[in-house]
């Protein structure tokens, strides 16, 4: 099965519609809980706001395939304790957050850490 690392990253969705070439993949709670923890990283797909994981990657100074890992198909969302300090700490930068933007704390990756 091929997996095609954009279409889950969130930028290449034209694509992915033209002939239902590949799957789309369900993005699930780990991307919705980063979805809400950095509202500068959001693009609009197909009008659903989605945290794009290539620009959240660049700011990493990862590879999306390093954090495409973190989604694998079939295997328990995981994400590594160093990054989610990292990401907690852009969480408290975010500039487009609006009113009800509440910076998210280490407790919310609690089921996504490896155990």
């Amino acid at each position: 099965m091929k997996t095609d690392y954009d279409t889950l990253l969130g930028t290449n969705d034209e694509v992915a519609d033209r002939g239902n070439r590949w799957k789309r993949i369900s993005r699930g709670p780990l991307h919705d809980v980063l979805t809400r923890a950095l509202p500068d990283f959001k693009s609009k797909v197909k009008g659903e706001d989605i945290c794009d994981l290539n620009k959240l990657a660049a700011a990493l100074d990862m590879s999306k395939q390093g954090v495409y890992k973190w989604f694998k198909p079939g295997r328990k969302n995981q994400i590594p304790p160093n990054q989610v300090d990292r990401i907690v700490e852009m969480s408290h930068q975010q500039k487009t957050g609006g009113s009800g933007f509440r910076p998210i704390t280490r407790e919310d990756f609690w089921d996504f850490l490896p155990r």
